[in-house]
Parts: C-alpha cells; sequence; structure tokens
C-alpha cells in the first residue's frame, strides 16, 4: 500500500501543466445570421471546382446545385428561420386584438332580435429578464446553422458531380 501511495504521489509531482501555451488553432469569426431573404445563389460556396478549368464540370455542378430540391428545401428553412427571428422580435411590441360577435335570434312569431359585441385588448410583457432577447437571439443561431447546413449540403453535392465527372473521363481515357 505504501509503494502504491508513493508511485502516486511522485507520479503527480513530476507532472507539470504549462498555462502559457497558446493554442495552434485559429479563432474562428463570429456567427451573424443573414437578415434578408435568402435566395438560391446566397451564401454560394466558393467555386473551388472552376481551378480544374472545365467548362463542362462547371455546367454541370452549376446545374446540379440550382435544380436540387434539397437546396431549395434548405434555402426555404433558412428564410423560414429568418421569418421567426421577425416574429419573436415582434412580440416585444405592445399587442393588441379585436373581437367581435354577432348573434340573431328568433323569438315568437315576428319578433327577432340581434345582438352585437364588439371588444378590444391590448397587452404589452415587459422583458424584464430578456427573455425575449434571448429567443431572438437563439433564433439567430438557428439561422447560422441553417446556413452552415445549406453551405455543406452544396458542398456535398458539387464534390459529388466532380467525382462522378472525373471517374467518367478516366473511364473514356481508358477507352480511348
Amino acid at each position: 500500500m505504501g509503494l502504491v501511495s508513493a508511485l502516486v504521489f511522485f507520479g503527480c509531482s513530476l507532472h507539470t501543466v504549462n498555462l502559457e501555451v497558446k493554442p495552434s488553432v485559429e479563432e474562428s469569426p463570429s456567427f451573424n445570421a443573414v437578415h434578408k431573404k435568402m435566395t438560391f445563389r446566397d451564401t454560394e460556396i466558393s467555386a473551388w471546382w472552376e481551378d480544374f478549368g472545365s467548362v463542362e464540370l462547371n455546367r454541370l455542378i452549376r446545374q446540379a446545385i440550382d435544380e436540387n430540391q434539397n437546396i431549395r428545401q434548405a434555402v426555404y428553412r433558412v428564410n423560414q428561420a429568418q421569418t421567426r427571428i421577425v416574429q419573436t422580435k415582434s412580440t416585444r411590441l405592445p399587442q393588441i386584438s379585436l373581437e367581435g360577435e354577432m348573434g340573431y335570434s328568433l323569438e315568437g312569431s315576428n319578433r327577432d332580435r340581434s345582438d352585437g359585441r364588439i371588444g378590444a385588448a391590448l397587452g404589452w410583457e415587459i422583458d424584464a429578464f430578456n427573455r425575449i432577447g434571448a429567443a431572438v437571439e437563439a433564433d439567430r443561431f438557428e439561422v447560422a446553422s441553417l446556413v452552415e447546413d445549406l453551405q455543406t449540403l452544396r458542398l456535398s453535392i458539387s464534390a459529388d458531380v466532380a467525382t462522378s465527372y472525373f471517374g467518367a473521363v478516366a473511364a473514356r481515357n481508358a477507352l480511348d
């Protein structure tokens, strides 16, 4: 038992931690949500495939990106999330609601009766603990996440098309 205690004690005392070492990874830029409605060409990935100098490859990748239904859905999800930001921000403003009701009833042989009511309500939440601000920030992070998903999808599709294209070129060269 004494040997184990001595090994643990001396093993821990030999280990030193250098707290001055900086990580070799650069800081990532802050993520800001896009505030305008996105189109299919927004947040376009870099056209890395253009370095190959193939007009046919450029055309195929552009066509695949422009006509892909998954990309269209991702763009619509980003636009929907951006709309949720506006909706969440609007809860900071006073909320006004109007209600109306109309009724008609027959009583007896020739007597009829109509009732009508109209009402209005005004409500305003005081955001003392920044609940709405935190919800807006969460919605912005959701938009940033969806934009990154869209860019990942575009990159994946372009890589798949390029892989298929170069496979076809290699097969054609092998036949020649």
